[in-house]
């Protein structure tokens, strides 16, 4: 008898301030969408919409029916509400850094 090997995954979700990873095994042949599911991320985050939100992995963007492969970081990219070159235009324009963006203007 075969032992069918499952694959190590993660799926990870952020917010301002707030990065939520989930560490999960699931089947061969099981695809982004099918992980997602499985993960529960879906319940943390009942406000965000996360079934139109785009997906990826390791941050290169991929179809929701991609199949996963073990080692996988399954990354679901919430929309932003500035572009963050312009932001760093901005602060590069008052002499400061993201680093010190803070003390300047708030970036939500």
């Amino acid at each position: 008898m075969t032992k069918l090997q499952n694959l190590k995954v993660e799926v990870v979700f952020a917010l301002t301030g707030e990065q939520t990873i989930i560490q999960l095994e699931v089947p061969i042949g099981s695809s982004i969408e099918g992980v997602i599911n499985k993960s529960g991320i879906k319940e943390i985050y009942r406000s965000e919409v996360l079934e139109k939100c785009p997906v990826g992995i390791w941050g290169e963007a991929k179809e929701r029916s991609t199949l996963i492969e073990s080692g996988d970081r399954i990354e679901l990219y919430r929309h932003l509400n500035c572009d963050p070159k312009d932001k760093r235009r901005e602060l590069a324009l008052l002499g400061k850094s993201m680093s010190q963006k803070n003390t300047l203007i708030d970036l939500d």
